[in-house]
């Protein structure tokens, strides 16, 4: 088939060429589209007085991107891969998980977002959604949070 012949087929179909399709939906009107079945996670560090003297914990936080609730889904010394995959669990729990209702979870490149993270929270129905490496505008709801402290 001929170039000018998908074409037609395209615009008898009332469809757009690919490019064109591309161009009109932006990360803002994929949110918007999609925020009743959105969160996001990530972490962000806090200074701790102990008795052992000043301790920093990783936060581990979920957002709902349409009510922009936030949960603290757990805090850690030196968390690691095996213990964000214990919070999808604990996040995904049928009873009263707090992604219940939610389909897509957006996360940075962090290495301890794990792929044993993402098969816990596929398993429950969530899908992880991986951001593209240097894209922080991508990630407006979460630094939003993390700078109000």
């Amino acid at each position: 088939m001929s170039r000018g012949t998908i074409a037609t087929i395209l615009k008898r179909a009332e469809i757009e060429p690919a490019p064109e399709r591309t161009r009109r939906t932006t990360w803002l009107a994929f949110l918007r589209r999609h925020r009743e079945v959105l969160a996001a996670a990530d972490f962000f560090s806090v200074e701790v007085w102990t008795a052992g003297g000043l301790t920093r914990f990783a936060v581990l936080f979920v957002i709902d991107l349409a009510t922009r609730q936030v949960d603290i889904a757990g805090i850690h010394r030196e968390p690691d891969s095996a213990w964000v995959v214990q919070c999808g669990r604990q996040l995904t729990d049928p009873d009263d998980g707090w992604l219940r209702g939610r389909r897509f979870l957006l996360h940075d490149r962090d290495p301890r977002f794990a792929e044993a993270f993402a098969d816990t929270l596929a398993a429950a129905g969530v899908e992880t959604v991986r951001l593209p490496p240097r894209s922080p505008n991508l990630k407006d709801y979460v630094s939003y949070c993390t700078s109000l402290g």
